[in-house]
């Protein structure tokens, strides 16, 4: 399942310009294939780099695993947050208990959790890649957008 939802995740991003067109590309009956196949590359090589380097790699893998999920969570709570904001939008039929406090908390206990990683030999590696990660991969979004938006304006 995992697989499938990575290929689907490729596909997507493929389609919208932010990997090759080439994974954008589905088969007749919707299906990504290659997409999967890329997704399928990318953890025959994990299993490979698993194999040779052993519980080092497996470490890791979980650490970064693990960061990436809390730092989808904090992008989760700042995205409601945002959207709580926004004059535009009509109002929500769903009320959070807390109001704007309860994301607030999230956040703070979600970073907190990262300030305790860069305690632990286990997630220290992922604390020190994974925070400037986050920051390139913003930083290229943003470029790229402005390209885009460029682009667009100059075309039509």
């Amino acid at each position: 399942a995992n697989l499938y939802a990575s290929g689907r995740m490729l596909h997507s991003l493929g389609s919208d310009g932010y990997a090759s067109r080439a994974l954008a590309v589905t088969t007749g009956r919707g299906v990504p294939r290659r997409a999967v196949v890329v997704s399928a590359l990318g953890v025959l090589a994990v299993t490979a780099l698993a194999a040779a380097r052993g519980n080092r790699l497996f470490s890791l893998l979980l650490a970064l695993g693990t960061f990436g999920v809390i730092a989808v969570w904090i992008i989760i709570l700042c995205t409601l947050l945002a959207f709580r904001r926004d004059g535009q939008r009509p109002p929500s039929t769903l009320r959070l208990p807390g109001g704007k406090i309860t994301p607030l908390l999230g956040i703070a206990a979600l970073l907190s959790i990262c300030a305790t990683g860069i305690h632990v030999s286990d997630m220290r590696l992922a604390c020190y890649v994974g925070f400037p990660a986050l920051l390139l991969l913003a930083g290229a979004h943003r470029v790229l957008a402005r390209v885009r938006s460029a682009s667009r304006s100059h075309s039509g």
